[in-house]
Order: structure tokens, then C-alpha cells, then sequence
């Protein structure tokens, strides 16, 4: 195994690795560190890129980085309908704020409106 081919599976594993953490990062919903992981798996990948021209790709090895990058990609795509579910679960959050909000907003448009109105008295001795 030549050099460069050594160094393609080091960086290689590197990536499974990083994905692995990507999963993680996201099921604890630690977006910052998403964010470092993403920006790790994108260097790497520039680094496998640049080696892929210098070595052999007929080797009889290549039938497990096709194993291998399956796995990744199905993690890939985990990471993916994970992040979907989340997205779909805080806009759900959103709406119900917004709900909340508007409720509260009237609630308050009432309240605010029989206090510039002077009635705080509502004919019951213990509201007044």
C-alpha cells in the first residue's frame, strides 16, 4: 500500500468517525458542536478528494470502502430524517407560541382596556 492509499483510509476513517460524532451531536441537540463536526467532515472530505487521482482505485480493498462508505451513507441519511424530525417538532413548537402569544395579546387588550376604562371593580368585593 502506498503512501497516499495509507493516508486514504486514515482520512477515511476519520470521516466515519466524524459522522459518528455528527450523530451523537445531534441527538443531544448540540447544534454548536454540529456545526464544528460539519465543518471537520468538510475538510476531510477536500483531503480524500485531492487523493482519489493518485491512487489505484482497481485495488482489491476498494470492495470495502464500498462497504464501508454504504454504512456511512446510511448514517448520512439517519442524520438527515433526524434533523428533519426535529426541524418539523420546533416548528410545531413555533405555531403553539404563536397561538399562546395572540391568546395572551387579547387577554391582556381586555385587561388593559376595563383598567384605562377605570372599572376595576367587576361587582364582586373580592375582584376589586
Amino acid at each position: 500500500m502506498t503512501p497516499d492509499e495509507q493516508r486514504f483510509w486514515l482520512l477515511f476513517g476519520e470521516y466515519e468517525r466524524l459522522v459518528e460524532e455528527e450523530t451523537f451531536a445531534l441527538q443531544e441537540q448540540n447544534f454548536d458542536y454540529v456545526q464544528t463536526v460539519l465543518n471537520k467532515k468538510q475538510a476531510v472530505l477536500r483531503s480524500l478528494s485531492s487523493l482519489e487521482e493518485t491512487i489505484d482505485a482497481h485495488r482489491d480493498d476498494w470492495q470495502d470502502l464500498e462497504v464501508r462508505l454504504g454504512a456511512v451513507r446510511s448514517r448520512q441519511k439517519g442524520n438527515s430524517v433526524l434533523l428533519d424530525e426535529m426541524m418539523h417538532d420546533v416548528q410545531g413548537d413555533l405555531e403553539r407560541a404563536d397561538v399562546n402569544q395572540n391568546r395572551l395579546q387579547g387577554v391582556r387588550s381586555a385587561y388593559v382596556g376595563r383598567l384605562r376604562e377605570g372599572r376595576t371593580h367587576t361587582g364582586s368585593h373580592y375582584l376589586a
